[in-house]
């Protein structure tokens, strides 16, 4: 019991008038008397009792060496079944994710078309390969997070490494911890943008709904042939996604010189080189 509390040098002799208690730390281990000293062989009771405290002391070290010794095994034979553990996750994550995709790609006809109210929002095709993406993703950062919790865990059995198991920690939570509460700060103004998009997506699709009706010949202006429907159509949804970035960002975001409005900037130069040729 004293050998796993106490280290060596904690051992004392404490002398009393006719005896002498052996201590380990705070412990009292055994008192010893003038007959034990004799009875031993030894010439007085201090070297009979400083004789008593090296045994102890080496029974002590003897110890605490078997149990270094078993911890060290049980540690390893944790990280070597945790490995296990860990292929075996990986191994079954790489299944599901495969049979996933694979369902995705040879049933397209069961994804469904994903809709606000009567305004489809994201067809069936685009979906499908975003799963597709999707899946590959949840493999990649499910054998990052397995891979990450096993070398975590494994530091963290053996006493030179534990010091590493902070380090780690620090280094990956720190900037995860961090983006988490920039994005919660910027869930009003994300809720805000969200509608703004929403409200862009009703304008786009009624615009090309529209042209479409007119290549179609259902719709007739005067203003607009059949054959200039389509490319009109496409001139305008440009024009009018580059006009919120431009105008409707900077008021939505509050950022004057935000990412979305220099994106605008750009699609709009990027059009007018574009228009070179033509004028």
């Amino acid at each position: 019991q004293a050998a796993g509390s106490v280290k060596p040098e904690d051992v004392r002799v404490e002398e009393r008038a006719d005896s002498a208690a052996v201590y380990a730390g705070k412990t009292p281990i055994i008192e010893l008397y003038p007959d034990d000293a004799a009875a031993a062989g030894d010439s007085s009771l201090k070297d009979h009792s400083a004789r008593v405290a090296a045994q102890i002391r080496e029974a002590i070290r003897r110890e605490q060496k078997r149990s270094a010794i078993a911890n060290t095994v049980f540690s390893l034979s944790l990280v070597v079944l945790a490995a296990l553990f860990a292929i075996y996750l990986l191994r079954k994550l790489g299944e599901f994710t495969d049979r996933a995709r694979d369902f995705v790609v040879k049933n397209p006809d069961r994804i469904p078309t994903l809709r606000l109210y009567s305004l489809e929002v994201v067809r069936p095709a685009a979906l499908r390969s975003a799963l597709v993406v999707g899946f590959g993703a949840l493999r990649f950062i499910g054998q990052i997070s397995i891979g990450y919790f096993w070398l975590l865990g494994s530091l963290s059995l053996f006493e030179t490494t534990r010091p590493y198991t902070e380090k780690l920690t620090g280094l990956v939570v720190s900037p995860i911890t961090g983006l988490i509460g920039r994005a919660v700060a910027t869930i009003p103004m994300l809720v805000v943008t969200a509608i703004a998009a929403v409200a862009v997506l009703v304008v786009l699709r009624f615009v090309a709904m529209f042209f479409s009706s007119v290549a179609r010949g259902e719709t007739r202006v005067a203003w607009l042939s059949a054959e200039l429907a389509t490319p009109t159509s496409m001139l305008l949804r440009i024009g009018i996604v580059a006009a919120v970035l431009v105008f409707a960002a900077p008021v939505v975001t509050g950022d004057e010189q935000g990412a979305l409005s220099r994106v605008g900037t750009v699609v709009i130069a990027a059009l007018g080189l574009a228009a070179t040729p033509l004028l």
